[in-house]
């Protein structure tokens, strides 16, 4: 949808401003909307973005950390992405939906 299109842009943007600049000399925001587009992906084979659900979700890290490392692995579109690097982002991820209101924290 729009919406969630252009929700991942803002946050790529805002995780990319929000990196160490040791980080931003090896990630690009687009290194950063792919690992965003994997976790939607992950989301959406768990059922998870389904608009329906009203209920808190209890979201497994470890797993989507798994799923997001083995996709890179295995579509090697951005095979520079270090495991370091995917828990970085999903961790600023994070953090910007807690400020955003989309998660609890």
């Amino acid at each position: 949808s729009f919406f969630m299109d252009f929700q991942i842009d803002n946050t790529a943007k805002w995780i990319f401003d929000h990196l160490a600049d040791e980080d931003k000399k090896s990630l690009s925001v687009e290194d950063i909307d792919y690992v965003l587009d994997l976790m939607c992906d992950f989301y959406e084979k768990m059922g998870l973005l389904d608009d329906e659900k009203e209920e808190e979700i209890d979201i497994n890290e470890e797993e989507i950390f798994l799923f997001i490392c083995a996709l890179i692995k295995k579509e090697n579109i951005a095979p520079h992405i270090t495991n370091e690097q995917v828990q970085l982002i999903l961790d600023k991820e994070y953090e910007y939906g807690v400020k955003n209101g989309v998660y609890n924290s």
